[in-house]
């Protein structure tokens, strides 16, 4: 037991800085020993650990349900008391919830968040961990399926019990002012997003420094919102530091994106042959090994160069290529920027035979993961563009009702 519990203490602090790799292999070992040890508590909270790793951070969906029923199993053979088992339990619907959303099933997301939170509220007073985490991850699931209100609310709530709890410059609350940010983004109110950003982006540096890797996200964010206000000097600045801090990282995935980010700027200037060069060396950087998700994404920014050079028919060899990487847990917004992109790039070079099947294909995706918006902003272009991008949007359950 006392091997156990400091696998567990070296698991917290690898986890805690974003080494999940190091978690993993430590949470694994914490395991083993309570299951030699007899401990079946360290053996149930091990495999819980591993669940929420290999389920939100690995994204191999298949470990997570396994270790999952791992967890159970011990759960059923330890001795411990009630309060002991409650909290297994909040913790066990929680991890679940993020599961869900990882699988980008917002809508069993939302059920397991809601039945942690009913039963965590039965057992803590409001502000504890427990409670604002579950807060935070049951209003991801919301805006994921665009109940952006909701969400809205339910972010303000972890923000007022995190400044009680930590005080106002703690780094749990700068995760609740980017997250609060992050929904004024979706609501396209990108000049207070910035605000929230920046606010977050203050206390990352006033407790880790002007480097520290917890800063590339509110980054990249600041990026996007300057893109959107055509702030393209801030866009850029903000683009140039997050390749600051992603260069001491010497992590492939990190420095892709901050290639990625750059490209982006230049991009949405008309720079398409500069644009082009900072999203080939983001897909240069990058093979399915150390950032697997990130590969099509970045394929997708490479075609859209080409489509901008008028290079339309090697966009489509490539966003077709992007396509087939898809994995079935792709990000929405992700597979409608590719479909999008690929249903342009038909168009230009006159394949518009192609609005059928991306019809048939697009059908009930929406329905199935429970994403459909039927406030989606429609796009005005021209009849063929516009039977393609429709068809687009339908695939990932952003306005099929246009489609009927």
């Amino acid at each position: 037991p006392a091997t156990a519990s400091a696998y567990q203490q070296l698991a917290t602090i690898e986890n805690d800085n974003a080494d999940f790799a190091g978690a993993e292999r430590d949470y694994f070992a914490m395991a083993i020993q309570g299951l030699e040890g007899g401990d079946r508590k360290a053996a149930a909270i091990a495999f819980l650990e591993l669940m929420r790793i290999a389920g939100r951070h690995r994204k191999q969906f298949e470990y997570a349900d396994r270790y999952a029923q791992l967890a159970d199993a011990e759960l059923v053979r330890a001795s411990t008391t009630a309060e002991w088992i409650g909290e297994f339990k909040i913790r066990r619907s929680w991890y679940q919830c993020q599961l869900e959303s990882s699988r980008q099933q917002f809508v069993k997301a939302e059920k397991e968040c809601r039945s942690a939170l009913a039963m965590c509220e039965k057992l803590y007073k409001p502000g504890s961990l427990h409670h604002i985490g579950i807060l935070i991850s049951l209003a991801n699931s919301l805006k994921r399926q665009d109940k952006l209100a909701e969400a809205l609310t339910l972010y303000q709530e972890s923000l007022r019990l995190g400044e009680q709890a930590f005080g106002e410059t703690h780094p749990n609350v700068a995760v609740d002012l980017y997250n609060l940010g992050n929904v004024l983004f979706a609501e396209q109110r990108y000049a207070e997003a910035t605000e929230y950003y920046l606010k977050a982006l203050a206390i990352y540096r006033k407790v880790f420094g002007e480097k520290h890797p917890k800063q590339f996200n509110t980054l990249a964010q600041l990026t996007r919102a300057s893109i959107r206000q055509k702030n393209f000097a801030a866009a850029m600045a903000y683009a140039r530091q997050t390749q600051n801090i992603s260069s001491d990282s010497g992590t492939a995935s990190v420095v892709a994106a901050s290639d990625c980010l750059i490209g982006d700027v230049l991009y949405r200037q008309g720079r398409f042959a500069e644009a082009l060069e900072q999203h080939q060396k983001a897909l240069d950087r990058c093979d399915r090994r150390s950032c697997e998700l990130q590969l099509p994404y970045y394929m997708i920014t490479v075609a859209d160069d080409l489509r901008g050079l008028r290079k339309a028919k090697h966009a489509v060899t490539l966003l077709e290529q992007a396509q087939r990487l898809q994995a079935p847990t792709a990000d929405r917004e992700v597979v409608a920027r590719n479909q999008f992109s690929l249903a342009r790039a038909l168009v230009e070079i006159g394949f518009h035979e192609a609005q059928i099947e991306c019809v048939f294909v697009g059908a009930g995706f929406g329905r199935d993961h429970g994403i459909v918006n039927t406030n989606a902003q429609h796009l005005r272009v021209d009849a063929g563009q516009g039977a393609l991008i429709a068809a687009a949007r339908c695939r990932v359950g952003l306005g099929c009702a246009a489609v009927a």
